[in-house]
């Protein structure tokens, strides 16, 4: 019947530049798939498969839904598998179930990690565009540990590079005065070598 109203398409939700983050009903819909652009498929989840649309890469990587699941030791494999297929000019999207806690770890980790921004942030910009995300206690307890030590090293790093940039001064410093006194070196030689050719 034309007054019945269409069934409703889990809709992907864009979190950040090519970045989108959905449920498995986004990941299901070729309608969506081929809608957005979307080249790769990034699976969080454990226990079921996806049909899988033709010219997209996939990927799946294993992870259950609960708090004492390591999700941290994931987020290298997950990273590449995104940088690569931003970085070729595609879009991907990241799913589990319900695109709320599995998913959702993953993409902020990712974002955090890539737009130099903290959890909270990195959260709050997701869920403008997705209300849904809940990760789990025990997936924000990582999130949480991989944000402070992110902190530490954009600390550590800041030194480093502060400390660097004084070498860099010291050094040209350094450099202008022995052009300088290279400089007056070789117009003493000259002018020794001058002397001797008039003796």
């Amino acid at each position: 019947h034309a007054s019945e109203p269409r069934r409703t398409v889990p809709l992907p939700a864009l979190i950040a530049p090519n970045l989108y983050l959905g449920s498995i009903g986004a990941a299901q819909s070729e309608e969506q798939i081929k809608e957005k652009g979307i080249t790769h498929v990034l699976t969080v989840a454990t226990g079921f498969e996806i049909k899988h649309v033709e010219g997209v890469k996939y990927m799946t990587v294993e992870v259950a839904d609960r708090p004492d699941a390591d999700i941290r030791s994931h987020f290298p494999q997950c990273f590449e598998f995104i940088s690569g297929a931003v970085k070729s000019g595609g879009n991907v999207l990241v799913h589990c179930f319900a695109g709320r806690s599995r998913s959702a770890s993953v993409c902020a980790a990712y974002v955090m990690c890539h737009e130099n921004i903290r959890l909270d942030e990195a959260l709050m910009r997701m869920r403008l565009a997705r209300p849904q995300i809940n990760p789990n206690a025990g997936f924000m307890g990582q999130l949480n540990q991989l944000d402070e030590d992110l902190m530490k090293w954009r600390r550590k790093t800041g030194q480093e590079k502060r400390k660097e940039e004084e070498q860099e001064e010291t050094a040209a410093q350094a450099q202008n005065r022995d052009s300088g006194h290279a400089k007056s070196d070789t117009s003493a030689s000259k002018e020794r070598r001058q002397g001797d050719q008039t003796h």
